[in-house]
């Protein structure tokens, strides 16, 4: 990772972290003292900022200076909370935290389709932690009203929760400074059609997860002791390894146990009370992931945005050599062309919003359309 955003990821908060002192945050963040801890998108970033993650929560359209014509803003919180059974229905938290795992359990079920995951998804969720990011984009008026003001308002205090989504979520045990990864996923759903994007995943919502696991170490002990695994299938070209791999994880194939004896022996008696956290190598071979110290690779990803997404032969009898206007499927991708050609830039109006959606053009009478086609 660049040196930089690893020294930070790795380094321990000190003074004021989201308007606490730094022990304080730390005893809620790894959920000592609290069964459900939640950040706003600002405390977020304060805790640590990933490159990109400011672009989350951006709308498509402009802000209008009419308030009649704004669009309701897109409120981000990360929310950590405990295994939904370890929770007393009478205590203050429960009811968050209950919604809090509705929301994130209906994700993971959609991204993970055999019911068996559904029942290990059920049974990890039940009694242990999670940290997910929590979307919703409502006006203020939407939120309950606070009897005391004192009392920070939270993602969940919405009058209609079913505007409410997980984007992302992360379910893991963990003893000390040795976490073990037990479910990880972003969601499938659309963001709102007001984002600039188009879909949550590829932007880094994941990773932020998994740098959040690091930044628990942090308040523990020294990050020289910090160690993340996980397990997934082997099956040829799964996208999930080249995702950790392109992390900085190393992946092992040589244990007989599919890697059980490599974890902490707090995870391995969880696993002899519920073997639904661990797949055994009697049932499916599986490969056994790690990261040390917290070595994340965080580099930013480069785009081509000259890059082909079609590998079929071109008939030059039919090359479309332009078309008007182009039906591109990103209006950041015009951005980027107009950005390596300045005499674009001159002739070209306001720019358009960074955004992957498409541009949509309309017609009429004095809009110019067509193609040049032909052999080369």
């Amino acid at each position: 990772m660049e040196d930089a955003e690893g020294e930070k990821l790795c380094a321990r908060l000190m003074g004021t972290v989201a308007k606490k002192p730094a022990d304080e945050f730390y005893q809620e963040f790894n959920l000592i003292s609290s069964s459900l801890s939640e950040y706003y998108f600002k405390e977020m970033k304060e805790i640590f900022h990933l490159p990109g993650m400011e672009a989350w929560p951006k709308l498509m359209t402009l802000d209008s200076t009419k308030e009649s014509h704004r669009l309701p803003p897109i409120y981000l919180s990360l929310v950590c909370f405990t295994g939904l059974s370890t929770v007393l229905p009478n205590s203050p938290n429960y009811k968050r935290v209950d919604i809090a795992h509705t929301k994130a359990r209906e994700m993971l079920h959609s991204s993970f389709s055999s019911k068996e995951d559904h029942k290990c998804i059920d049974v990890a969720m039940d009694n242990f932690p999670m940290i997910a990011i929590f979307m919703a984009q409502v006006h203020d008026q939407d939120f309950k009203k606070k009897k005391n003001k004192k009392h920070c308002r939270s993602i969940f205090d919405m009058k209609d929760t079913s505007q409410l989504q997980c984007p992302a979520a992360v379910n893991y045990f963990r003893e000390d400074t040795k976490t073990q990864v037990l479910w990880l996923a972003t969601t499938l759903e659309a963001p709102p059609v007001d984002s600039i994007h188009v879909i949550w995943q590829k932007h880094g919502l994941a990773t932020y997860l998994l740098c959040m696991l690091v930044k628990q170490h942090t308040g523990i002990s020294t990050i020289e002791h910090s160690i993340l695994s996980l397990q997934a299938s082997r099956q040829r070209n799964n996208p999930v390894c080249s995702f950790y791999l392109k992390l900085g994880f190393s992946c092992h194939n040589e244990f007989e146990d599919n890697g059980l004896s490599q974890t902490s022996k707090g995870f391995q008696e969880a696993v002899q009370k519920f073997p639904e956290l661990w797949v055994p190598a009697q049932t499916e071979s599986m490969s056994f992931f790690r990261l040390c110290q917290g070595r994340l690779n965080l580099s930013p990803n480069m785009v081509d945005l000259t890059e082909s997404n079609s590998d079929t032969e071109i008939s030059w009898s039919a090359y479309v050599y332009a078309k008007f206007p182009w039906p591109c499927p990103s209006m950041k991708r015009i951005e980027g062309y107009l950005d390596t050609c300045p005499i674009l830039s001159w002739l070209s109006g306001e720019p358009l919003p960074k955004t992957e959606r498409q541009l949509n053009t309309t017609r009429s009478l004095s809009t110019m359309t067509g193609l040049v086609q032909g052999e080369r």
